[in-house]
């Protein structure tokens, strides 16, 4: 069969399987695609609208911190007066801190105090009588369990239920003092109704529109939305998505404290991916169809003029190179692929009565070492560079171990790449340090490949050395000076940054927790100002070295400029943090002796933010640490926690 009638036989299926190839794709796996991204929108929306209602939830949580955690609040459950209710509430109050009711139980689970706020006439879709709605939303505090007397301070639980068709969200919060001590004195219940100018300004932030429907039960929930946080989680089933050819539904089942349906928020999108994917899909294929039509003739012709007829006068020309004369060559003129290979085969000959002499005196004269070892490692061609590079005398190399020149570990290492080479049957580069024959260590790097026969049996290994000793040292310079404070010691602004985000990446990933302290040292000032900036470095020197000496293990010590310093405690609680925080201040306690001057007033003022509960970013850790740190430079020589400011 001539190359021709072969180039048709073998185009022709490709083609067909080209088209074919496309049309299964883009009907199959393209459309598909595009569904699937639709399908991930909806998905997303329902997953924002969890998320903010989860926030909603979070913000009623620690507004009910605020008031439980309170002494007045924790004497008016032990010692109810109305003198508590006077000087604390007022008409407005409850509308003032957008609740709609406040209730007091005592820890035998008793209703002490019930403060309510109506919502406009407007707000509620069945116009209830507010006392039947009072009524039954304290029944359902009582049957979600969140009046019930708990001992930890910080059991804050939180539901979400359903009143004459209002969602409910209510938090529950043990009532104790502002020192933690003893025993909660009862339950703190706050709450606000869902009315529809709620939940339209709601929709309006989060630029999700929902419609609300009575919870029921799904039969086949796709998946089970968990709460993101331990003080306000908000547990929600997704239900399955049903699609049409112009839009998509799903529907989103919130689930009270018990884990039984609270409400159903019902999603509906358009398929604008889905449905613009179908066209360019159609246009695409259309388009393919044409090219390939276009692009087979054009091929065609190319082909038989450029390379079909001329490699059959090439073929012609070489069946007759040495029968008659040696000295005979290819006559193929021309700048393109085909003349250079004629070119190539005529210097063919030249090249290899050269190559031997160019290659020994190119091994001879190169700067980089070079060198060829057997299947064991024996060294059988050295250079002189290399030579040099080891400090051996010419030949002495020859038949030398190569291993010998390596540490215990390299040599295992470098093994290892030998094996991997030979399995891979390509190269490897191998940097490692080498023992020279004087003693002396450098570091080098070598390109390594195989020798192997003409039938593929491996001989050994050849390879490129270059000595980058210098270079290796100069990078490790620079990087030690690139993120460290050349003061400390410490870590610098760049070298915290990249460390919290990449403390960040694992704490999410694996939802452990991350305490951030932002520390600024007190009346550092006065230190420059009375016995000069040399006892000013000595002191932050002293000051850095005594905190690392406090810290554990993981924890990582920075210093971001002048007196201000950051610490990263892996796995930190609230609890844990202010354990170490409390440590931290006591090693100023001890005066410091420096230049002949003792320094006794100078303190800590440190600020903490923890993950997940106070951020969900790198930087809000970092501003929330701040923040912290400027509410504890309130009252020198103390360690806040991060708090969110009451609303008024």
């Amino acid at each position: 069969m001539g190359l021709r009638r072969r180039l048709f036989v073998y185009s022709l299926p490709l083609v067909l399987l080209v088209i074919a190839a496309v049309w299964g794709l883009s009907q199959t796996i393209l459309i598909k695609r595009f569904d699937q991204l639709d399908a991930q929108q909806l998905e997303d929306s329902a997953n924002q609208l969890h998320r903010g209602w989860q926030q909603e939830m979070l913000h009623l949580a620690l507004q009910s911190r605020d008031w439980a955690w309170w002494d007045d609040s924790y004497e008016f459950v032990k010692h109810p007066t109305q003198t508590f209710i006077e000087r604390n509430f007022h008409e407005d109050t409850l509308s003032t801190l957008n609740l709609n009711f406040i209730l007091y139980y005592d820890h035998q689970g008793k209703l002490v105090q019930s403060l309510w706020s109506k919502p406009p006439g407007e707000a509620l879709p069945k116009q209830p009588d507010f006392a039947v709605m009072q009524t039954q939303t304290l029944s359902a505090v009582t049957t979600q369990g969140l009046s019930t007397w708990r001992k930890k301070p910080e059991d804050t639980r939180s539901s979400l239920f359903s009143i004459e068709g209002t969602p409910v969200l209510a938090t529950s919060t043990p009532i104790t003092n502002s020192t933690f001590d003893g025993e909660p004195a009862g339950t703190l219940v706050m709450g606000i109704f869902a009315t529809p100018a709620r939940l339209r300004e709601m929709q309006e932030r989060l630029l999700q529109p929902f419609e609300l429907k009575p919870a029921a039960v799904l039969q086949a929930p796709s998946a089970r939305l968990k709460g993101n946080s331990p003080i306000a989680g908000l547990s929600a089933w997704l239900g399955p998505r049903t699609v049409t050819e112009q839009r998509q539904l799903i529907d989103l089942t919130l689930l009270t404290l018990n884990n039984q349906p609270a409400l159903t928020l019902h999603l509906s999108r358009e398929r604008p991916i889905y449905q613009e994917g179908r066209q360019l899909i159609n246009l695409f294929f259309a388009g393919i169809l044409a090219i390939l039509l276009v692009a087979c003739l054009l091929g065609y012709l190319i082909i038989e003029r450029w390379l079909i007829g001329r490699l059959l006068r090439m073929n012609q020309q070489i069946s007759v190179i040495g029968q008659d004369s040696p000295a005979n060559r290819l006559h193929e003129h021309g700048k393109d692929e085909l003349a250079q290979l004629a070119a190539e085969i005529n210097l063919m000959l030249e090249r290899i009565e050269q190559g031997e002499f160019r290659d020994r005196a190119i091994l001879n004269n190169i700067q980089d070492g070079y060198f060829e070892i057997d299947r064991h490692g024996l060294l059988q061609i050295a250079n002189p560079a290399l030579e040099s590079m080891l400090g051996a005398e010419s030949g002495a190399l020859i038949n030398h171990p190569m291993l010998d020149f390596l540490d215990a570990e390299t040599a295992k290492q470098t093994i290892e790449l030998y094996q991997q080479t030979e399995a891979r049957n390509g190269q490897q580069t191998i940097t490692a340090a080498i023992k020279r024959l004087d003693g002396s260590t450098g570091v080098f790097e070598s390109r390594l490949s195989e020798i192997r026969q003409t039938h593929g049996e491996l001989l050994g290994y050849r390879g490129i050395v270059r000595d980058v000793s210098n270079q290796v040292a100069l990078h490790n310079q620079l990087l030690n000076m690139a993120y460290s404070d050349s003061l400390t010691g410490l870590g610098n602004r760049k070298a915290f940054q990249e460390q919290l985000a990449s403390e960040w990446h694992i704490a999410s990933t694996n939802q452990q927790p991350i305490a951030l302290f932002f520390i600024d040292l007190d009346r550092f000032k006065e230190v420059n100002d009375r016995f000069g900036h040399e006892v000013g470095d000595a002191l932050l020197k002293c000051i850095a070295e005594r905190l690392r000496s406090n810290l554990r293990g993981p924890d990582r010590l920075f210093r971001l400029g002048g007196d201000e310093f950051t610490l990263l405690m892996p796995g930190g609680t609230a609890k844990t943090a202010m354990l170490l925080a409390e440590r931290l201040l006591a090693t100023l306690h001890a005066p410091i002796e420096l230049e002949q001057q003792t320094i006794d007033f100078v303190g800590l003022s440190i600020g903490i933010a923890l993950y997940p509960d106070h951020a969900s970013s790198p930087e809000d850790l970092l501003s929330m640490a701040d923040q912290a740190m400027y509410q504890a430079k309130q009252q020198r020589g103390r360690a806040c926690l991060f708090a969110r400011p009451a609303q008024a």
